[in-house]
Parts: structure tokens; C-alpha cells; sequence
């Protein structure tokens, strides 16, 4: 539903293995949302085509494994779904990077983390620093966000003073 809600137009879901991959597939079938599957076993022909369909914006979702890691540029894409984890900070920024260029009529790009590669490797745009984020929970809808940012962006809650001052002492230590 965020998805649909969001208006993404480019989805790009990194699955597990193969079997994963083609489950996640069908069961976006059920909602609707058709997303291949793309592994290194895909005939070169198919493969060829989704992907170019994938970027003239014929087919709007692909589920993938391994595949659309490195060496892949598609610059529409515009929500990236992590289904699987890893320990690489390099393979966890080859995949969120895949939705990070530019491209005209594009604002940002939607990631999805189910995988908590950010809670294992933090914020792609400090990756690599010796910076730390502090995650604040809302209140309210449950949703993480970093504390910096001081309001909930999905409900609009704004974290009371002395939990900024409790997780400004966290992030010190």
C-alpha cells in the first residue's frame, strides 16, 4: 500500500535467493502489482527485455537477485525494497544506490528497509563516517526515523525535549 500510496512509478525489490524471489513475485501478483523475477539464470533474451522495459517504464516493478547490484543503470527508479540483509556496506550501497541518480521528474527515491541494513549500517549518506544516528521511535504510529530530524515524518509527532536530550547523551557517549 505505501508503494501505491507514495505514487512510485520504478520499484526495485532485492530479494534473498531464488525461491524468495519468486515467492515475493507472486504475492505482489495478488495485490496487483506485477514484478518479475530476475535472477543470473534468466534466459539473456528475457533478461534483455524486462529490463528494458523496466526502463522505457513499461513494467514498473522487479523482484531480483543479485542481479541489479552493480553494473546496472536505470536512473528512474524511484523506491527501493530491501529484502534481504547483509553484513557488505558496499552491497548494501550498491543497492540503495541503484535508486539514487538523478532523473528528470524525479524528487527522491522511497527505501523500504525490511532487512534492517540501515540499522547495521546506518544511513547510506554516512556510510563509511564515524558517525553515529540515534533513532528515535514515534510515539504515536510506532515509525523510526533518525532523532535528528525531532518530528515524526509520517504523523507529524515532534519528540518531547527531554527525549532529545536523553538520545543527544546517547549519541555522545
Amino acid at each position: 500500500r505505501i508503494i501505491k500510496a507514495e505514487n512510485r512509478k520504478s520499484i526495485v525489490f532485492f530479494c534473498v535467493d531464488v525461491e524468495h524471489c519468486l515467492r515475493v513475485s507472486r504475492e505482489l501478483m495478488k495485490y496487483k502489482v506485477y514484478a518479475p523475477w530476475l535472477t543470473a539464470k534468466t534466459d539473456s533474451l528475457d533478461r534483455f527485455r524486462m529490463l528494458e522495459d523496466f526502463r522505457s517504464g513499461r513494467l514498473h516493478a522487479i523482484c531480483n537477485v543479485q542481479v541489479l547490484t552493480e553494473g546496472f543503470d536505470a536512473p528512474c527508479i524511484d523506491c527501493i525494497v530491501l529484502l534481504r540483509p547483509t553484513l557488505s556496506a558496499g552491497l548494501f550501497s550498491q543497492m540503495v544506490g541503484r535508486g539514487l541518480r538523478l532523473h528528470e521528474g524525479k524528487s527522491d527515491c522511497l527505501v523500504l528497509d525490511f532487512a534492517n541494513c540501515i540499522d547495521e549500517h546506518g544511513p547510506i549518506d554516512l556510510l563509511g563516517s564515524d558517525l553515529r544516528t540515534v533513532t528515535a521511535i514515534c510515539q504515536q504510529c510506532r515509525e523510526s526515523f533518525s532523532r535528528a530530524a525531532k518530528v515524526c515524518p509520517a504523523c507529524g509527532w515532534e519528540i518531547p525535549k527531554q527525549e532529545i536530550e536523553r538520545l543527544e547523551r546517547t549519541e555522545s557517549e
